[in-house]
Parts: C-alpha cells; sequence; structure tokens
C-alpha cells in the first residue's frame, strides 16, 4: 500500500489531490472514480466513500459512544447506551488521577492502567 508524505522547506505548503475535483484543468477518470490532471495508474482509485467497500458496521453508536455523567463514591450503574459495553474507560475530569479502564475479560474488580508502569490492579476503590 502506498502512502502519501508530504515535507515542507522554510514553510512551504503542499497541495494534494485525492480525485476530489473542484479544481480546473482536471478530467474525469470513470475506471479511478475521481478527478485527476494525470491519469492515475491502473487500479487506483479516488479517495471517495463510493470506492468503498460498505462498511460493517454502519451505525457506531450501536458499538461505541462516549458519555459524561457526575459519578460519586457509590456504586452506580449506567444504563443510556444502545449497547452492553465490553469495554469501559473512565477519567475523572474533576481531579488528577489514574484512568481506569476495565474490560469484560478480567471483570470489575481489575482494572487495566493507560498511564502507569503497572499492566493492571486491582479496583479496591
Amino acid at each position: 500500500m502506498a502512502t502519501p508524505t508530504f515535507g515542507s522547506y522554510n514553510g512551504g505548503y503542499a497541495l494534494a489531490n485525492f480525485g476530489q475535483g473542484g479544481q480546473s484543468g482536471l478530467t474525469y477518470y470513470s475506471d479511478a472514480g475521481g478527478s485527476f490532471k494525470h491519469a492515475p495508474p491502473t487500479g487506483f482509485k479516488a479517495l471517495s466513500t463510493k470506492n468503498m467497500p460498505t462498511p460493517a458496521i454502519t451505525k457506531p453508536s450501536q458499538h461505541f459512544d462516549v458519555l459524561t455523567y457526575a459519578g460519586s463514591s457509590a456504586s452506580q450503574t449506567i444504563s443510556n447506551l444502545g449497547f452492553q459495553p465490553d469495554f469501559v474507560w473512565i477519567k475523572d475530569r474533576t481531579v488528577a488521577r489514574q484512568n481506569d479502564l476495565y474490560d469484560s475479560v478480567r471483570g470489575p474488580s481489575k482494572r487495566l492502567y493507560s498511564n502507569f508502569t503497572d499492566a493492571e490492579g486491582l479496583n479496591t476503590e
């Protein structure tokens, strides 16, 4: 797979055309599904959702969501997600403390750490 690379020297800029059109002097190439200044190599396609396969997940909010809530030191049930999460990342937004990550394999008594050298620990709080 080719990866585009751009460099800048002394505040310069790069202009890229991934087949989106919108510029003068471009020709539409139906086999590539986009407009280019020069004919793209055989098999290359414009960067466009028309040239991508239909995604397996059509409603991401049924599989991933972000939720902000006011917590307390008491046990709390969060029930307004549209699915049962297998992975939960909790971050306190009012005080500086570690991130708490939980997954359905380890369960609620073991947490993972994203910002400690320890990989995991018991949930004793």
